[in-house]
């Protein structure tokens, strides 16, 4: 959380850093999926650091039923040279609280009755056991989906492939 810099996903100092592999957990409320803090950062990054991040947020967009296509967007990252370090790319995997036609029963459930769910308000941190179970729940869905597409996430790689530009 880099809050404090302006940059809710703290997506600003590891670009800084230079980063080949960025994995972004985006779960503010966005209940029209607008990625205002992610844009936010790209922005900064371009015009501050002179680092340019393609993402296509597509995937992570609803339909009119409320079902994103994907947990997950993947985008590049493309540094600039600088003095003493090559130009490069590297990678911004972004996972987003979103449901999907392939989450479990109980995450499905809990969004039929709770239609905010999962873009709710983070100004209540007093979540009660289901509201706690359905974001666990999520977030699993969320990880396991990726690693599902991208099993070469848990060795730090990644190849372009489901999510990438």
């Amino acid at each position: 959380d880099g809050g404090h810099s302006g940059d809710n996903l703290g997506l600003l100092p590891l670009l800084q850093r230079r980063c080949r592999l960025i994995l972004a957990v985006d779960a503010e409320q966005d209940p029209e999926y607008r990625c205002a803090s992610l844009m936010s950062a790209i922005r900064y990054a371009e015009v501050d650091l002179g680092i340019r991040v393609d993402l296509g947020l597509a995937p992570l967009r609803p339909d009119s039923s409320g079902q994103a296509p994907c947990h997950f967007a993947i985008g590049k990252i493309h540094y600039p040279h600088i003095a003493g370090t090559p130009a490069q790319d590297g990678y911004l995997v972004l996972l987003k609280s979103s449901i999907t036609t392939a989450d479990a029963a109980p995450i499905q459930q809990f969004r039929l009755s709770h239609p905010g769910y999962p873009q709710e308000s983070t100004a209540d941190q007093f979540f009660g056991e289901d509201q706690f179970e359905a974001y666990r729940q999520l977030g699993r869905a969320l990880a396991e989906s990726l690693l599902a597409a991208h099993p070469e996430l848990e060795h730090g790689e990644i190849s372009p492939g489901p999510g990438s530009p």
